[in-house]
């Protein structure tokens, strides 16, 4: 089993000695190109068999709800990861806890949503596509079959969208 290493902070030098002196013997530093989620994933997918050190959460540079995604494959595929900066307490623990945060941050977050869209609703505000009244419909199926109009031009004209044209020519030829 290797000791890995983990870090987002590019410029850190302290940080990259801390993961050395803590026994890494391979450190990923995450360059300004590479997308934070991605590339942790798959480093924790890489090496689950390996002991994988972060000096602290900001090290590994997700944003709480991304990290419930990670956390619970860890936990689920027993990785161990070691966090160096965290309370006093185990690692397994640490990670559960936080492992909880973020799920509750997700279903906070979706209730908020949830919550925002009804009270648009109970305002008026109408959400989805706008409806389509039964002419713009027949305006589509006779530019398409008396005038043979390309689909672009039939959705230019009517002012909908080209799947909205789709759609319309697909129930008018039952295709």
């Amino acid at each position: 089993m290797a000791i890995v290493g983990y870090t987002t902070l590019v410029d850190d030098e302290a940080e990259v000695s801390r993961l050395t002196q803590a026994g890494c013997h391979e450190v990923k530093i995450l360059q300004d190109d590479e997308d934070n989620f991605d590339v942790f994933e798959a480093f924790v997918m890489a090496h689950q068999k390996d002991e994988i050190i972060v000096v602290s959460l900001e090290s590994i540079g997700l944003q709480v709800t991304q990290l419930a995604t990670v956390l619970g494959f860890i936990q689920e595929e027993g990785v161990h990861v070691h966090v160096i900066d965290k309370p006093m307490m185990s690692d397994e623990a640490y990670l559960s806890l936080l492992l909880e945060v973020a799920q509750g941050e997700i279903r906070i977050i979706s209730r908020r949503t949830l919550k925002g869209l009804r009270l648009a609703h109970a305002r008026g505000s109408v959400s989805g596509r706008p409806s389509i009244t039964p002419e713009v419909v027949d305006r589509i199926q006779q530019l398409h079959q008396t005038e043979k109009r390309t689909l672009r031009e039939i959705a230019e004209i009517c002012n909908v969208s080209l799947g909205t044209v789709h759609k319309y020519i697909k129930l008018m030829t039952g295709s």
